[in-house]
């Protein structure tokens, strides 16, 4: 089994990184936290342009005609980079919302009794109705529960796209702590120099 990512694949995550650092900096990321949650409909636009959404839909359909480990490098790649909106939900849906493999739709998805993005959607996967508002953890995702029963998530791919985003957002997080230990001084050394940080 290869576990080592190929130049294509490399140049997959490349490019998503570099599409993500052009366009969803730090700036971009501080003004998003700064306000109420939005989503920045040229930026979904963007993604759609960019293959994003239609990345394992088949180039007959329209689709770039990639895999799930692309998929999964490039939602690694929105975590790092702290993407807000409902990127697996309108990926998962690319083949069956039109608008959605381009980024022209944005879809929100019932999925564990929670839906994301739901008043920003122009459609969603799932029985929304009776969602009511509740407070969010993550201050750019806005969150609807769904009353009754809490449907457990079935879909492997989703679960796993999610985990490739979580990972990239912890990534990035130990990225900026190495960082920080290391410029960071306190008593005339760098923090990093201390025991306790090593």
């Amino acid at each position: 089994m290869r576990f080592r990512l190929t130049r294509d694949q490399e140049a997959v995550r490349e490019g998503m990184r570099e599409l993500l650092g052009r366009r969803f900096d730090g700036a971009a990321l501080r003004a998003a936290a700064g306000g109420p949650a939005r989503l920045d409909r040229g930026l979904w636009r963007e993604l759609g342009a960019a293959g994003f959404f239609a990345l394992r839909l088949p180039e007959a359909d329209g689709g770039v005609g990639l895999g799930l480990p692309e998929a999964v490098l490039v939602f690694e790649e929105a975590g790092r980079a702290l993407l807000p909106g409902p990127l697996v939900a309108t990926h998962l849906a690319a083949a069956d919302v039109p608008g959605a493999a381009t980024g022209e739709a944005v879809v929100a998805r019932v999925d564990g009794g929670l839906v994301e993005w739901l008043a920003e959607a122009d459609a969603v996967t799932g029985d929304a109705s009776g969602a009511v508002p509740v407070r969010s953890a993550d201050p750019l995702t806005p969150l609807h529960r769904v009353p009754g029963p809490v449907p457990v998530p079935a879909d492997p791919v989703a679960v796993l796209l999610t985990a490739a985003e979580q990972l990239g957002t912890a990534t990035r997080a130990c990225e900026l702590a190495v960082q920080h230990a290391r410029t960071r001084v306190q008593f005339g050394r760098p923090v990093g120099a201390f025991q306790a940080v090593k």
